[in-house]
């Protein structure tokens, strides 16, 4: 391959385990509106509010890949429908809103992630590539990015081309010199090999791949541990 000249991470599930953080979130986000305004809680749990959702996406197409403008809108519209007028609405889900998105950020990341991270940004440059709206440069790995692209900055969501040319169009380099690294087989192996860029594969479980036709893409490299990544890009270089 070409001398790698940018490396782009995924984030959920790749550097840290998402599900507890949402989770966690979501409650403290409930636990606030139980106390301000409680018919929201009374009429609306985490099922009803998915339907809600799809609802709102649909009816405002240009937000369907800003999760937060998705999530704050689908919480007024949800208060509103609760009972509460549109001025207290609108208040109580920026507040909602702001309470979940910063248990959001309250992460713990994988083992290795802190110091791979910290390895690699002394040889490459690092970019973000994630469907998620936690911004990493709001945590302490910021620092060793320096480049950040979301489904929301792209309007699109992995494993949509777009936001992968927007990775290499904002670093100004051509596919074959950008490893992208992520745990999604389909968002972050196949969309990335899609656009013609290298791949690695953390498969923490070490579970073969999933049964796919014959336009798959096999990864580059797969690594079980962060720890092998600097390894298997030097391998790459090789």
């Amino acid at each position: 391959m070409a001398e790698i000249a940018l490396v782009t991470f995924d984030l959920d599930n790749t550097l840290w385990a998402v599900e507890p953080v949402i989770v966690r979130a979501e409650r403290i986000m409930r636990d606030y509106l139980g106390q301000v305004a409680p018919k929201f809680n009374e009429m609306f749990d985490s099922q009803q509010m998915w339907q809600l959702r799809t609802e709102v996406v649909s009816a405002n197409p240009s937000i369907q890949h800003d999760l937060s403008a998705t999530r704050e809108l689908v919480l007024r519209r949800a208060l509103s429908l609760s009972g509460y007028d549109q001025t207290s609405a609108k208040a109580h889900a920026a507040e909602a809103f702001r309470r979940f998105l910063k248990a959001r950020h309250d992460v713990e990341l994988f083992d290795g992630a802190q110091q791979v991270l910290a390895e690699l940004s002394q040889q490459y440059p690092l970019a973000v590539l994630t469907n998620g709206n936690a911004d990493v440069r709001r945590l302490d790995i910021g620092e060793h990015f320096s480049h950040f692209h979301s489904s929301a900055s792209a309007n699109a969501s992995k494993p949509d081309a777009q936001i992968f040319h927007a990775a290499l169009d904002g670093a100004g380099v051509n596919p074959n010199q950008t490893v992208h690294i992520g745990d999604n087989w389909v968002d972050d192996i196949q969309g990335a090999a899609a656009v013609g860029m290298h791949t690695i594969w953390v498969n923490f479980s070490g579970e073969p791949a999933p049964r796919a036709d014959a336009q798959a893409h096999a990864p580059s490299a797969t690594v079980r541990n962060l720890l092998d990544i600097p390894a298997a890009l030097a391998a790459l270089q090789t």
